[in-house]
C-alpha cells in the first residue's frame, strides 16, 4: 500500500496542543467581554445556500467564496458570520427581543491568497446589534469600545481602531458627480493600504474616472491630523451634499461618545480611507491595526449596515457590528511575543499513576479529584515507570499520584510536586485540598480600584504556600506590586486529655499552659511578617485566634473554636494602585483561596 504524505492545505492552521489551549484562552477572554455589554451566544451553519450568502455579497465576495454543489444544491461556505445573521434574524424576528444583540465565534471560509497572516479557514469573532426599524447612532460608537475593552483585556497595548463612516465618502462621491460610481470607488480606495495611491488612481482612472477626479479623491482622504482637525477640514464641505452632511453628524457623535466609552484618544482616529470592501456597510465604518504590524493588515472590523436582511424579508433590521479575525491576531501576538508561554497549558492538574495492576482505587481517586474541581487523568498504559514521569513532563502536568499496592493498603495517596521534586503522603480528601488549595492560589481574580470604572485583573502566582511562609510579594504581569499574608495551618487537638498544638505540621503540648493561666500565647516572626497565636480555654472547651499581619500593623483574625474555623480574609496589599482583601476559607489542609475584592 502507498503511503500518503500527511500535510496540511495551504492557508489552513493546525496548533499543537500547548499552543492550542492558550488560543482557547482567548476564545474565553472574548466571550466574556461579550457577555460584560450584554450579548448573547449565536450558532450558525457553516454551509449554507449559496444564494443566501451571495444575495448582497457583492465585490470581492464572490471572488473568494467557496461555493460547490451536492444533488441539485447550490451551496457555500460561509466567508463571514454577518450575513447568515442577516438570515437567522429575518427568519426568527417573531421570536427575537429588539435590540437583538449577539456574539459568534466560529470558522470561516475565504478562497483568497495565502500569504503571512491571513488564512483560508479562520476563526471570527463578532457582535452585532440589530435594530428594529432603526437603530440609535450610539451603538456605533459602543462597538469600538468594546474592541477596545477586548483587546486591553488579552494584554494589547499598541493597537488603534480606525473609523470612518460611509456617507461622507458616498456624499463627497456625489459632489463630484460620481454617485453612479460610488461603490465602485470605494472598493477600489479600501486597497490603499495594500497598493498605495499612485496605484489606486490608476485603477479609478481605468473606472472611466477624470483624472482630476481621481486627484480630488485621493486628496479628500487624504486628510489627516487630530480627530478634531480632521472633523473641523470636513465642515467646509458641509451644506453642499444632504448624505455627507448626515454622514459627518454621525461620525461627530461616534468620536463624541467614545471618550465617554472610556476609550483613550491615542486608540482611535478618524480615517478616511477606510470604506471597507463589502457592500452592504452603509454608515460608520472600523478597521483596527496592530501598530507594530501594519503589514498584517486589519485584525478587526466592521461597521453600520441598514438593508443587509433586505432580500430575506420586507422589514428593516438596521444593525451594527465587528468582527474580530482571531486566527490572525493569535498569528500576530505569536510573533510579538505576546503569548504567555508560562500559562498552564496542561490538559490535567494531576496525572494519577496506578502502580498494581487493577486500576480500581486510581480511577476512584481520580474520580474524587474531580469532584473536587481538579482535573485529572488515570494512565493505564503498561509502560516503564520513567516513560510514564516522562510523559507527565511532556505536558507539563504540575501533579502527579502514585497508588501502589502500600498506598492502597493504607489508605493514602503519594503527590508529588513536579515543579519542586517534593513528594508527600496524604489521605484522598487531603491530597484534593492540597492540590486545589495550590492551584486556587495560581490565578487570583483581583478588582482593581486603580482605575475607573473598576477593572479586573488576573494574578498568576508561580508558587503555592510553603510551610511557614506567611508572606508573598508578588510583582503582576501588570507591574503592581502585591503582597499577600498567608493564613497556616493550625489546629488544637485533644489527645487522652492533653491540649496538642499543631502549627505547620510542628506539635507543642500546651496543657499545662492553659491549666495553669488559663490561655496560651505564641509569636512568630519571619522576614517582616508576625504570626500572633492565643489559645484560651481548657483541654475540652477551648477557643484559639490567629492574626497575621506585618510589623506594627493590625491584621484579620482567624477564630476555631473546638476545631471548626470561621470564615474569614486575608489581607492583600498592593500600596497605592489596587488594595483589597481575598476571601478565604481556612480548611484542615491550609487556606483554600478565592477572589479579591476592592476596598472601600
Amino acid at each position: 500500500m502507498e503511503r500518503i504524505k500527511p500535510r496540511t492545505l495551504s492557508g489552513f492552521m493546525e496548533l499543537l496542543p500547548a499552543r492550542q489551549t492558550q488560543f482557547e484562552r482567548m476564545l474565553e477572554t472574548l466571550r466574556t467581554t461579550y457577555a460584560l455589554y450584554g450579548f448573547t451566544p449565536l450558532d450558525t451553519p457553516v454551509i449554507e445556500s449559496a444564494e443566501i450568502l451571495l444575495a448582497k455579497g457583492g465585490g470581492e465576495t464572490e471572488k473568494q467564496i467557496y461555493r460547490f454543489t451536492k444533488g441539485d444544491s447550490d451551496l457555500a461556505l460561509r466567508f463571514d458570520l454577518t450575513v447568515p445573521l442577516a438570515k437567522y434574524v429575518a427568519l426568527h424576528y417573531g421570536d427575537l427581543a429588539f435590540p437583538f444583540r449577539r456574539y459568534q465565534i466560529g470558522k470561516v471560509y475565504r478562497g483568497e491568497r495565502a500569504q503571512r497572516g491571513r488564512f483560508r479557514e479562520f476563526y471570527q469573532c463578532d457582535i452585532d446589534v440589530i435594530g428594529d426599524g432603526k437603530l440609535d447612532v450610539s451603538n456605533e460608537a459602543e462597538i469600538p469600545a468594546i474592541i477596545y475593552q477586548a483587546f486591553t483585556s488579552l494584554g494589547l497595548e499598541r493597537f488603534k481602531i480606525r473609523v470612518n463612516n460611509r456617507k461622507i465618502l458616498t456624499g463627497f462621491y456625489e459632489m463630484q458627480g460620481l454617485s453612479a460610481q460610488s461603490g465602485e470607488i470605494m472598493r477600489t480606495v479600501d486597497k490603499l493600504d495594500k497598493i498605495g495611491p499612485e496605484k489606486v488612481q490608476a485603477l479609478l482612472v481605468e473606472q472611466g474616472i477624470s483624472q482630476a477626479a481621481a486627484q480630488e479623491i485621493l486628496r479628500f482622504i487624504a486628510i489627516t491630523g487630530s480627530n478634531a482637525q480632521v472633523l473641523a477640514a470636513l465642515e467646509a464641505y458641509r451644506g453642499r451634499n444632504q448624505v455627507f452632511d448626515q454622514g459627518l453628524e454621525e461620525l461627530g457623535l461616534v468620536v463624541k461618545y467614545l471618550a465617554s466609552f472610556g476609550v483613550p484618544e491615542d486608540h482611535f482616529a478618524v480615517d478616511l480611507t477606510i470604506a471597507r470592501g463589502l457592500d452592504y456597510y452603509t454608515g460608520t465604518v472600523y478597521e483596527t491595526v496592530m501598530l507594530d504590524h501594519p503589514e498584517i493588515g486589519s485584525i478587526c472590523s466592521g461597521g453600520r449596515y441598514d438593508n443587509l436582511a433586505e432580500y430575506y424579508t420586507d422589514k428593516k433590521l438596521p444593525g451594527v457590528g465587528i468582527s474580530i479575525g482571531l486566527t490572525r491576531l493569535f498569528y500576530v501576538l505569536g510573533e510579538q511575543g505576546y503569548l504567555n508561554d508560562g500559562l498552564v497549558t496542561s490538559p490535567a492538574d494531576v496525572l494519577v499513576l496506578p502502580m498494581t495492576e487493577d486500576l480500581t482505587a486510581a480511577i476512584s481517586f481520580a474520580t474524587q479529584l474531580r469532584q473536587g474541581g481538579v482535573r485529572a487523568q488515570v494512565y493505564g498504559e503498561q509502560k516503564k515507570f520513567k516513560g510514564k514521569m516522562s510523559y507527565a513532563d511532556k505536558l507539563g502536568i504540575p501533579y502527579v499520584a502514585f497508588l501502589g499496592e502500600d498506598e492502597i493498603a493504607q489508605g493514602v495517596v503519594k503527590i508529588k510536586d513536579m515543579a519542586t521534586g517534593e513528594q508527600h503522603t496524604l489521605s484522598p480528601a487531603q491530597a484534593v485540598d492540597t492540590v486545589a488549595a495550590a492551584l486556587a492560589l495560581l490565578g487570583i481574580s483581583v478588582g482593581a480600584v486603580n482605575t475607573e470604572p473598576v477593572q479586573e485583573f488576573l494574578y498568576h502566582i508561580s508558587t503555592a504556600v510553603q510551610v511557614g511562609v506567611f508572606r508573598q510579594d508578588i510583582i503582576t504581569e501588570e507591574g503592581v506590586d502585591l503582597t499577600i499574608y498567608h493564613m497556616p495551618e493550625v489546629s488544637l487537638e485533644d489527645r487522652d486529655g492533653r491540649a496538642i498544638l499543631l502549627l505547620d505540621g510542628e506539635e507543642t503540648d500546651i496543657t499545662d499552659a492553659l491549666a495553669q493561666d488559663g490561655h496560651y500565647t505564641f509569636q512568630q516572626q519571619s522576614e517582616g511578617t508576625v504570626l500572633d497565636l492565643t489559645v484560651t480555654g481548657s483541654v475540652q472547651d477551648w477557643t484559639l485566634t490567629c492574626s497575621v499581619h506585618g510589623e506594627g500593623e493590625e491584621g484579620p483574625v482567624y477564630t476555631y473554636t473546638g476545631g471548626e474555623a470561621d470564615s474569614s480574609t486575608v489581607t492583600v496589599d498592593t500600596g497605592d494602585e489596587v488594595s483589597g482583601v481575598v476571601s478565604a476559607e481556612p480548611k484542615e489542609s491550609g487556606l483554600t483561596a478565592a477572589s479579591v475584592t476592592p476596598a472601600g
